[in-house]
């Protein structure tokens, strides 16, 4: 809050006071959509649930290939 009011200080002693207040509301609009943008790609728990699961799965199918590719071999030799 103190960094937004020495900003609009100092815009506006160089713009004068309707400039700096469109400036730095524009400033403001920018950031909060980029803010909103950068969220939404956040996984929930939800999403870090079913990636959990998709792993076990993935897992447990290598597991098993590689146990029948033992067995496999252990009977050729």
């Amino acid at each position: 809050m103190t960094v937004d009011i020495k900003l609009y200080e100092l815009l506006k002693t160089k713009f004068g006071e309707k400039d700096a207040e469109v400036f730095l509301e524009y400033i403001d609009a920018k950031t909060e959509r980029s803010v909103k943008e950068e969220t939404k790609t956040f996984a929930t728990r939800e999403d870090i649930a079913k990636l959990e699961a998709s792993i076990t799965y993935r897992m447990i199918a290598i597991l098993l290939a590689q146990t029948g590719l033992i067995i496999a071999l252990l009977k050729v030799f």
